[in-house]
C-alpha cells in the first residue's frame, strides 16, 4: 500500500457515504450500524482505492503490538461484518475484493468531490485546482456562454438529423415489407342446444369448453347447470345437478380443476 495521501473527510461511493471524522457510514442518508474495527478497515480501503491493503497493515492499525488476540479470525470477522452491512459478497464482490493470503482491495467507484477554487490574492488570476475543469481558467463567462450555445446548437442539429434518418429508415422498411396475408374468421356456434347457454370458458389448451345451460330435459327452464364438452364433439358431460340462477366457471391454469361461482341458487331466469 502506498504512503498516506490527503483524502476528504466525507467519501461517497455508490449509495454510501462514509464520514471519516465521525466514523459513520450512511446509505442514502440512513445511518448504518457498523462496528469500529469494520469502519477502520473501510477507511483504510477508501483512502487507497484500487490498492492492496495487506492483512499485516490491518493488524497493525486495529490492534496494538502487545495485544494477544487471534488476528486472522479478527480481521476476517471485521471484513465479513463490513460486507454484510454494505450488501457485498466475497464470491461476487462489488466493493471489497479479497486477495487470498495477502489482503483486500477496494474496487468500488469513489465519487470524488469537486475541488474548491483557490484564490491567493484578489489581483492574482484564479487558478482551478481540479484538472477536470476547462483548461482555460481566464476565459470570460461571456465566451463560455457563447461556446455553450454553440455546442447546444450543434447537438440540436445532430438530434434533428438523427430523427430524420430514423424516419427515413422506418419508412423504407415499411414500404418494402410484403403485405400480410388477410385471414378471414368465420364465427361458429359451440353448441346448437335449445334454451340459454351462458358463461362459456375454454380450457387453457383450447380443447374443452365449460358453460352453463338451462335447457336440461330433466328440469328445463328451472335454472342453469354446469356442462362440459370437447370442442368439435356434441357429447356433453353434466357437472352439477342443482339448477341455479347463474353459474360462472373458471379453469385452473393446469386445466385439472374447474371452480365455479353459483349466483342465486334458488332463483330462476326468465326466458326471453
Amino acid at each position: 500500500m502506498s504512503g498516506d495521501q490527503h483524502v476528504p473527510t466525507i467519501i461517497s461511493f455508490g449509495p454510501f457515504e462514509a464520514d471519516l471524522h465521525t466514523q459513520e457510514l450512511r446509505k442514502q442518508g440512513l445511518r448504518l450500524r457498523l462496528p469500529g474495527q469494520s469502519f477502520q478497515i473501510l477507511k483504510m480501503l477508501l483512502e487507497h482505492p484500487g490498492e492492496l491493503v495487506t492483512r499485516e497493515e490491518l493488524q497493525q492499525a486495529l490492534w496494538p503490538s502487545d495485544t494477544h488476540v487471534d488476528f486472522e479470525r479478527g480481521v476476517n470477522a471485521a471484513v465479513n461484518r463490513l460486507r454484510d452491512v454494505m450488501g457485498d459478497s466475497a464470491d461476487s464482490p462489488r466493493m471489497i475484493e479479497t486477495l487470498p493470503r495477502r489482503g483486500y482491495r477496494f474496487i468500488g467507484t469513489v465519487n470524488h468531490p469537486q475541488v474548491p477554487v483557490t484564490v491567493t490574492d484578489p489581483h492574482t488570476p484564479i487558478i482551478l485546482e481540479n484538472s477536470a475543469v476547462n483548461s482555460h481558467p481566464l476565459e470570460s463567462s461571456a465566451q463560455q456562454d457563447k461556446h455553450a450555445r454553440s455546442r447546444s446548437t450543434v447537438l440540436k442539429i445532430l438530434a434533428a438529423a438523427l430523427v430524420v434518418a430514423v424516419a427515413v429508415l422506418v419508412g423504407a422498411v415499411l414500404y418494402r415489407r410484403p403485405p400480410r396475408n388477410t385471414v378471414t374468421l368465420t364465427p361458429l356456434p359451440f353448441t346448437a342446444l335449445q334454451g340459454h347457454e351462458l358463461s362459456p370458458t375454454f380450457s387453457p389448451d383450447g380443447t374443452q369448453i365449460a358453460f352453463a345451460w338451462d335447457g336440461n330435459p330433466e328440469n328445463p327452464g328451472q335454472g342453469f347447470d354446469l356442462f362440459l364438452k370437447v370442442v368439435g364433439n356434441e357429447e356433453m358431460l353434466r357437472l352439477t345437478h342443482h339448477p341455479a340462477g347463474d353459474i360462472f366457471p373458471a379453469w385452473s391454469p393446469d386445466a385439472r380443476r374447474l371452480p365455479f361461482i353459483v349466483s342465486s341458487p334458488t332463483a330462476t331466469r326468465a326466458s326471453s
